[in-house]
């Protein structure tokens, strides 16, 4: 995560909100969890792999925000965290949330150009090992140096949107249908979004249920300092 002022101006927020989502995906599946947070001249591994979602949610919740973006060491730090788990047996996901504004450089000194040239080199250097990666963009538009460096780790691009009620919605529509056209069995649909669709006022597990019928959807609910997920069964 970047933890970077640019980031904190920007969208450190919804960067976090985006992480929370992660998380409880993620303790569904009883994945664990490793934080990482970079700004200044270093990164910081805030929370070694785990499958504690309290832990996870307490060392989120604790991420402060200014320096620098040095996100090559970032990048460096990712990659050995991510071949010693691949020695382990395992296989790493890589999410990185930063707006790609490098312009601090592995050595710790400033500049724009160098910070980014060995940001994409470190880049080239992750893809190498053959891990996945998802790249989110915090931006509050899609940045051209961001795309690159994604680019460069051969990385899932994205954006975070401005996501408003009916961009959601409208997504949690477009995903369920391509879920039910592909005539692939679904035991049941798990909600973790707030929110109404705009225009028929339906909750967004109410969406769900019309889009799947007769899918059962489960409910996940809990307010940001709650220790623990609640579980609620529509039917």
């Amino acid at each position: 995560v970047d933890a970077s002022g640019s980031s904190a101006l920007h969208r450190l927020a919804e960067a976090k909100g985006a992480v929370e989502l992660l998380l409880a995906d993620c303790y569904v599946r009883r994945d664990q969890v490793a934080l990482m947070a970079f700004r200044g001249q270093q990164a910081e591994l805030l929370l070694p792999p785990t499958r504690s979602l309290v832990r996870a949610k307490r060392s989120l919740a604790g991420l402060p925000g200014g320096g620098g973006t040095p996100l090559a060491t970032a990048i460096d730090a990712a990659t050995v965290m991510s071949q010693t788990l691949q020695r382990r047996g395992m296989s790493p996901l890589f999410v990185m949330l930063t707006d790609g504004r490098a312009n601090v450089g592995r050595d710790g000194s400033g500049g724009r150009e160098r910070a980014h040239s060995e940001a994409l080199l470190a880049a080239r250097q992750l893809a190498l090992t053959g891990v996945s990666v998802l790249f989110i963009d915090t931006s509050p538009k899609p940045q051209p140096l961001a795309a690159e460096i994604a680019g460069a780790m051969r990385a899932r691009y994205l954006p975070l949107p401005h996501a408003g009620a009916a961009m959601v919605s409208q997504a949690v529509r477009e995903v369920a249908g391509r879920v039910a056209a592909t005539g692939v069995p679904v035991s049941c649909c798990i909600s973790a979004s707030k929110g109404f669709e705009l225009e028929t006022r339906a909750r967004l597990s109410e969406v769900l249920a019309s889009t799947l019928p007769g899918k059962p959807v489960v409910v996940v609910t809990g307010d940001r300092k709650s220790t623990r997920l609640n579980f609620s069964h529509r039917t």
